[in-house]
């Protein structure tokens, strides 16, 4: 094994190349090269950089003793089943692994001794680069890592509801799709041992069974070559590739696509009947995220008006019926209803607002002191109904509330 390794500097760009070439010598005679080429450059903005890295560090660990608070408020089972709280906690612990790597190197750079590999370039003494090569590499994964995380997080910007249709519709779909990917695999995998047996000994993409399956996945694709399956078993070749398409592209892809559609419809039919909505636009939580760190600035703020609490109505329909129920005149009754539509033609009206009216438009136009008793016997077994109506809700909603 035969190593050479070569740096060469560009004082243009100020980036160092790095050309490190393998010859292997097998015991056959021969030789084998690899060749890696890489590149680091230099950069001269070290205390931005440090600057920057101290920014994102305190940056999340602020997030993570948000997600802290959160996970201590709905607990650890909840907080463990969400997708979005394990991308949040992902992307903070992530944030603070980049933040770290990027202050260390950049420490490191700040060094009186930093310019020790120009130096020695100059010099015309060889350095080893190695190192810092790995070293950016697996911090540049690591800021990429990151960099999708943060723009998956993006994607609950538009639903921040507990139950976003994104969330539901996988979890609605998880055991579907547990026995779907059982299945898919037992299939996968007898297709993939079929053509490794069969094609292995021909054809290089089959050689192991690991590269066929990789193969056959790139086969749902569309990426195959058909004609060397043709070309090495007339018989099994097309025979193969028929049967895969068939049971894996045609039935299994749509079994996948009909569940999650499935799914899907009974998520969004469930938000449409919902009687409160659960979820917040965008426009609004930017608006209360801003008016909070409005407050937390100790400007003043503006006090939002105190909402009047809702009025005991009661639908004129039932009144309606009640009157005539207790033989009060139409001519009385129809009084009452032209009253009322003066008043803005709403179909509800407030019982005491109704009461007065029922008194006002029928003084005098019929006395039957047993009629009236008998409709203030009925107004209040109405209220009674209603009261019982209303505490059988709120019991109904706690108990709700604490199968959820």
């Amino acid at each position: 094994m035969l190593f050479v390794d070569i740096n060469l500097y560009n004082p243009d760009q100020n980036v160092f190349v790095l050309v490190n070439l393998y010859i292997e010598i097998p015991p056959t005679a021969g030789l084998l090269p690899r060749v890696s080429v890489n590149t680091l450059k230099l950069l001269q903005d070290e205390h931005c950089q440090v600057t920057s890295q101290v920014l994102l560090l305190v940056l999340s660990l602020w997030t993570g003793l948000m997600q802290a608070a959160e996970l201590a408020a709905c607990g650890w089972w909840d907080y463990v089943t969400g997708i979005a709280h394990d991308m949040h906690l992902t992307a903070t612990v992530v944030g603070v692994v980049v933040s770290i790597m990027g202050i260390v190197r950049n420490c490191r750079s700040l060094d009186p001794d930093s310019d020790r590999a120009l130096a020695a370039l100059r010099s015309d003494e060889f350095v080893d680069l190695l190192t810092e090569r790995y070293s950016y590499d697996e911090y540049r994964y690591v800021v990429i890592l990151l960099l999708f995380l943060s723009c998956g997080r993006l994607l609950f910007l538009s639903d921040f509801g507990r139950h976003s249709k994104l969330t539901s519709t996988l979890y609605r779909s998880l055991p579907n799709m547990v026995s779907f990917s059982f299945m898919f695999a037992i299939l996968m995998c007898s297709f993939s041992m079929l053509a490794y047996l069969v094609f292995g000994t021909d054809l290089y993409v089959f050689r192991t069974f690991r590269n066929s399956l990789f193969v056959l996945i790139e086969v749902i694709t569309g990426q195959l070559d058909y004609q060397s399956l043709a070309t090495t078993n007339r018989f099994l070749g097309p025979l193969f590739y028929m049967a895969f398409i068939f049971f894996v592209v045609f039935v299994l892809y749509n079994m996948f696509i009909v569940i999650l559609n499935d799914t899907y419809y009974v998520v969004r039919e469930e938000a449409a009947a919902a009687e409160e909505v659960e979820m917040y636009e965008v426009a609004p939580f930017i608006k209360n995220c801003l008016r909070n760190l409005w407050g937390c600035l100790h400007l003043p703020v503006t006090l939002p008006k105190r909402r009047r609490p809702p009025r005991k109505v009661v639908q004129m329909r039932t009144l309606r019926t009640l009157l005539l129920d207790c033989k009060v005149p139409r001519k009385a009754v129809a009084n009452f209803m032209w009253q009322v539509s003066r008043t803005g033609g709403s179909r509800h009206v407030d019982k005491e607002q109704a009461a007065q009216l029922a008194a006002a438009a029928t003084e005098g136009m019929w006395k039957e002191p047993a009629g009236w008793e008998h409709f203030r016997d009925l107004w209040s077994r109405l209220g009674e109904v209603e009261r019982c109506t209303r505490t059988l809700s709120e019991a109904l909603d706690g108990l709700l509330e604490d199968l959820r």
